[in-house]
C-alpha cells in the first residue's frame, strides 16, 4: 500500500536559543531528603547518574513545527531534528522529499550524513525521484528495510535566512514504485503523454492508471497493463485526454490535477503469450455525469503500490516582460514570495534555477507567467513542460544591475530602446554628459539622486511594458526589494491605472514634450458613473503647461497624447494622471519630467 506521510510536526530546534524561546519550568520540584547536605561532598562522591543535573533545555531543543524559518535571533549554527519510526512503516521503497530548503547545511540520519544543501547555489539540486523539480529528494529505502526508529537531523550553518519553508513528505511504496514520472501536454490535440519509469521489488502483473480531473469536466481514466520482474525497471507510455484552457499571463488559471497510480493485480501468474500492454483503455467505461460516481468492482484493483498527483495544463504565449528572481528567492517560502509578487501585480518572473513544485503551482493559479532558464537541460525541460505557466529560455542568467550612472545616462534616450554605450567612455564622462557638468559620483547627495533616478527609469520601463512598447527584464535580480523600485512597479502595474509614457526619460530645454496615455481598468471594477481620464503637466510653481481630459472606455484603452513646449531653463516638471468615476478619484499617480540645457538631467543635480 502506498502511503504519503507529511513530516511537518514533531520537529525540535537546537542551538543557541534566546531565553524567550525556552519554556519556563513550572512543574513541581522534588529532592531526596538530605540532598542539600550531600551537595558539599559532591566532589568526593563523583558524578553519579542520580546526582546529575537535567540537561539544559537548549540541548533538548524546543518545538518548531514546519514550514518555518529559523528565527533571526538564533545566532550561529542550528539544527532541526525529529524521529522517524521506520518499523511502523510497511513498504519496500521510501523517498524523503524536501519541497524547499533555505540556507546551507547537511541532512543526517542517526548521525550519518546523507546529503548537503545550499539554496544560494547557481543550480538547485534536482532528482527524478520526486516526479517534479524540488529542493532535495533522498532515497531512504535502506533505512526502511532496517525497520527501526532513527533520528533525522538538518544542520544549518550561521547563514540566514535558513530553515524549511516548504513541505517535508515521506513516500512509502510497496511491491513497486515510480522512479520517474513525466507529463508532456499537447495543446493542439488536448492530450497529455504520460511516461512512467517503474521499478519492481516483486514479480507480478501491474496496472498503470491515470485519472484526470477538471472543475467543469467529468472524471476520466485510462489504464495500461504490464508485467514486471523482480529487480527490473521498465518505462511505460500512455496518452490521456485532458480538457483545459491555455494559460494566459495575468489571468488566474485553474490547472487540472492528474493522479498517476500503480496497482499490483491480484492474479500475479505470468501471462503465457508474454507481456501485454493496453493503452488508452478507459478504466470506467463510458462518460460519466457530474453527479454519478464510477462503478467499482470489489477486489478488482488489487493492491495500490505507488501514487503521484501532479499539476498539469497547457502553456500559452511567453510573458513579454518579467521580474528576475535570485536563486535564494527561488528557494524561499512560496507563500511569502507570492504575496510580495502579487502586491506588485507583476505579470511574470524569470527563474534562473528550478524552484519548488509548490512555487510553480502557486504562480500558475495566480496567473504569473514564468520564463525558466534551462540551458540545454533536456531532463529539466521534460519535467517542467507539464506546468502551464512555464516557457523555456536558453539564455544566460539575467544581467547584473547596471550602475546608477549607466542607468541615468540611459534615461536620456527613448524609453524601451537600449542605447549603445561607447566602451571608450568612462563612468565620469557618462555622468558629465547626462548632468551637463562635472559631478562627484562619490558624494552622498549625488548617490541619493542616482538611486532615485534608477527607480524613475524602472517606472518608465514598466509603463512601456504595460503599453506593450517594451519586452525584457524590468530590473536586475534583487533590485525589486528596494522600496522606491517596488513602489514604481506597484504603481505602473496597478489593476486600475492611467499609464503615461514619455517618449524620453529626460529632455532638452525648449524641445517639444510628448507622452502617450493609455487607461487600464479591471473588468470587475464597479462603476456608478462614466469614467474620465485626466492628465496635466505642471512646472515647479504649479503653472499648467498642458492638460488632457477625455472619456475613458469601460474596458480601458488608448486615450491619446499629451504635448507641451518645454521651458527654456532647466527644470523638473510633474506629470500627473487621474482616473475619475463621477466625483471619486479611482487612481492618481505622478511622474517627474526632467529638462536640461547643458545636459538632459541637469535639473536633477541642481540645488
Amino acid at each position: 500500500m502506498s502511503t504519503l506521510r507529511p513530516l511537518m510536526a514533531g520537529w525540535r530546534l537546537h542551538g543557541s536559543l534566546p531565553e524567550h524561546m525556552i519554556p519556563a519550568d513550572t512543574g513541581p520540584s522534588f529532592t531526596l531528603p538530605g540532598a542539600q547536605a550531600l551537595a558539599a561532598f559532591s566532589g568526593l562522591l563523583g558524578d553519579t547518574p542520580d546526582a546529575r543535573q537535567p540537561a539544559d533545555e537548549r540541548d533538548q531543543g524546543v518545538p518548531l513545527p514546519l514550514p518555518s524559518l529559523i528565527p533571526e535571533d538564533v545566532p550561529g549554527e542550528a539544527a532541526l531534528s525529529r524521529e522517524i519510526d521506520f518499523g511502523a512503516l510497511r513498504g519496500d521503497y521510501a523517498v524523503l522529499t524536501f519541497d524547499a530548503l533555505c540556507g546551507r547545511g547537511d541532512i543526517l540520519l542517526d548521525g550519518k550524513r546523507l546529503a548537503s544543501f545550499d539554496s544560494a547555489r547557481p543550480a538547485m539540486p534536482f532528482s527524478p525521484l520526486t516526479a517534479a523539480p524540488c529542493a532535495l529528494a533522498l532515497d531512504l529505502t535502506d533505512a526502511l528495510r532496517l525497520g527501526r526508529r532513527q533520528t533525522l537531523s538538518l544542520r544549518f550553518d550561521g547563514a540566514r535566512p535558513a530553515g524549511v519553508p516548504g513541505v517535508v513528505m515521506l513516500r512509502v511504496a510497496r511491491h513497486a514504485c515510480f522512479r520517474d514520472v513525466c507529463l508532456v501536454p499537447n495543446a493542439a490535440q488536448r492530450t497529455v503523454a504520460v511516461r512512467a519509469r517503474i521499478a519492481a521489488e516483486r514479480e507480478g502483473a501491474y496496472a498503470l492508471r491515470v485519472q484526470t480531473s477538471a472543475d467543469d469536466d467529468p472524471a476520466l481514466c485510462a489504464a495500461a497493463s504490464l508485467w514486471l520482474s523482480a529487480g527490473h525497471t521498465r518505462t511505460l507510455d500512455l496518452t490521456v485526454s485532458l480538457p483545459g484552457d491555455i494559460f494566459q499571463p495575468g489571468k488566474p488559471y485553474a490547472a487540472s490535477s492528474m493522479k498517476i497510480q500503480l496497482w499490483r493485480k491480484p492474479d500475479t501468474a505470468h501471462p503465457s503469450p508474454g507481456p501485454s500492454l493496453r493503452t488508452r483503455r478507459p478504466f470506467w467505461r463510458g462518460m460519466l455525469k457530474k453527479t454519478e460516481a464510477p462503478r467499482r468492482v470489489k477486489g478488482s484493483r488489487g493492491a495500490l503500490c505507488d501514487s503521484v498527483t501532479l499539476l498539469c495544463g497547457y502553456p500559452g504565449e511567453a510573458v513579454r516582460t518579467c521580474l528576475p528572481l535570485t536563486p535564494a528567492e527561488c528557494a524561499a517560502e512560496p507563500r511569502a514570495l507570492l504575496d510580495r509578487l502579487t502586491s506588485l501585480h507583476i505579470p511574470g518572473v524569470f527563474l534562473p534555477v528550478p524552484a519548488s513544485d509548490a512555487l510553480y503551482r502557486a504562480l500558475t493559479r495566480t496567473g504569473i507567467g514564468v520564463r525558466q532558464r534551462v540551458l540545454g537541460d533536456e531532463a529539466l525541460k521534460a519535467h517542467l513542460s507539464r506546468l502551464p505557466c512555464v516557457t523555456f529560455e536558453e539564455t544566460p542568467a539575467a544581467a547584473e544591475a547596471p550602475s546608477p550612472i549607466t542607468s541615468a545616462w540611459q534615461m536620456s534616450g527613448v524609453i524601451g530602446q537600449r542605447r549603445t554605450i561607447d566602451p571608450s567612455l568612462t563612468p565620469a564622462e557618462l555622468l558629465f554628459e547626462a548632468a551637463g557638468r562635472a559631478v562627484d559620483p562619490q558624494d552622498a547627495g549625488v548617490q541619493g539622486i542616482l538611486g532615485w533616478l534608477r527607480a524613475v527609469h524602472v517606472r518608465m520601463l514598466a509603463e512601456a511594458a504595460r503599453q506593450r512598447r517594451y519586452a525584457g527584464m524590468l530590473c536586475a535580480p534583487g533590485e525589486w526589494a528596494q522600496p522606491d523600485i517596488a513602489d514604481a512597479l506597484r504603481t505602473a502595474f496597478a489593476p486600475v491605472h492611467l499609464s503615461a509614457l514619455p517618449l524620453c526619460g529626460a529632455w532638452w530645454t525648449g524641445s517639444q514634450f510628448s507622452a502617450s496615455l493609455c487607461a487600464f481598468v479591471a473588468p470587475d471594477l464597479p462603476r456608478s458613473a462614466p469614467m474620465r481620464a485626466e492628465a496635466s503637466l505642471e512646472d515647479e510653481e504649479g503653472i499648467c503647461l498642458a492638460r488632457v481630459e477625455a472619456d475613458c472606455p469601460k474596458s480601458g484603452g488608448d486615450i491619446g497624447l499629451i504635448r507641451a513646449a518645454l521651458p527654456d531653463t532647466p527644470c523638473v516638471l510633474t506629470l500627473t494622471t487621474r482616473l475619475i468615476c463621477g466625483e471619486t478619484v479611482l487612481e492618481e499617480s505622478t511622474l517627474p519630467v526632467y529638462a536640461g540645457q547643458r545636459g538632459p538631467l541637469e535639473a536633477a543635480f541642481t540645488g
